[in-house]
């Protein structure tokens, strides 16, 4: 390998530390983070013109005390960058962007996690890694509760956004770990399959902060559904008036409530005779009664 090319900040400053993250893809897409230029920190996303240079094609800054570019990550049409502190919920964020051409990308969902403080800076570094895998995207969360956890996204098309599928966390360790287990602290996804680093976990057989790293694969995402817009149906449905010479249907389920129409019926004297026939008995025998009164 020699040396093609060497890109620093247009205006360099001392500890930015720009370089202190970044990915690369397609062969000419490179994200940057300098998550200590300025007040905010900065991501950066470069393509290689055919200037046979790196060109700035985006520079995000972060948010009021955060620092953008603590870790990112390109794949295909996504990319995205964090910070592990500051945000929505003080504790880090995810921005995300998704290509519209050859040269442009457009800002979309800020991402954030489960633990929210206020009034000073958390402590679960949401966004202290981050990898992508085409349309999967995982965060971590390495001091999120006692073991850390790791987010799973999902990109839909149908609804355009990215969707929270799965949220991992380590195991327990049992006690309090002052070190935890930082379960997240380390990220990286190819087809699909995810490997997540605990550098503070214990082993199985008791060795205490020995760190381990756990293998995710065979991930289940159920597509989200979109509803179309429905207006409300009318309690009562119109109906119309049926014939007086239409006879009922014969499989028509019945209840114990007859059913009225306003059309008229006809009797059917077999039927009133053996419904009543009790009493037309009480009739006769109230009838010869009086007669022998």
């Amino acid at each position: 390998f020699v040396i093609s090319n060497y890109i620093t900040p247009a205006v360099p400053n001392d500890r930015m530390l720009h370089g202190f993250s970044v990915d690369f893809d397609r062969g000419d897409e490179m994200i940057v983070g300098s998550p200590k230029e300025g007040e905010t920190g900065y991501g950066y996303i470069y393509k290689y013109g055919q200037d046979d240079r790196w060109n700035v094609l985006h520079k995000e800054p972060g948010q009021p005390h955060a620092e953008m570019g603590h870790a990112v990550a390109i794949s295909g049409e996504h990319c995205a960058m964090t910070s592990h502190v500051g945000g929505p919920t003080n504790n880090g964020y995810v921005v995300t962007f998704k290509r519209v051409d050859n040269d442009t990308w457009t800002k979309g969902q800020i991402l954030v996690g489960d633990v929210i403080t206020v009034g000073h800076q958390g402590s679960a570094y949401y966004g202290h890694s981050v990898t992508m895998d085409g349309g999967v995207l995982a965060v971590g969360s390495p001091f999120e509760g006692a073991t850390g956890a790791v987010y799973v996204y999902h990109w839909w098309d149908n609804v355009n956004e990215w969707r929270l599928h799965h949220k991992l966390t380590g195991p327990d360790s049992g006690d309090v770990n002052w070190y935890h287990n930082m379960f997240g602290w380390s990220l990286d996804m190819d087809n699909h399959i995810l490997i997540v680093g605990s550098p503070g976990a214990r082993t199985f057989d008791g060795v205490e902060r020995a760190g381990s790293v756990f293998i995710f694969s065979n991930f289940i995402f159920d597509e989200p559904t979109t509803v179309a817009p429905t207006t409300s149906a009318p309690t009562v449905a119109p109906t119309t008036r049926a014939p007086t010479d239409t006879p009922a249907p014969t499989d028509v389920p019945t209840t114990d409530t007859p059913a009225t129409t306003d059309a008229p019926t006809t009797t059917n004297p077999t039927s009133i005779a053996t419904v009543n026939k009790p009493l037309i008995v009480l009739y006769m025998v109230c009838f010869f009664y009086s007669l022998m009164v």
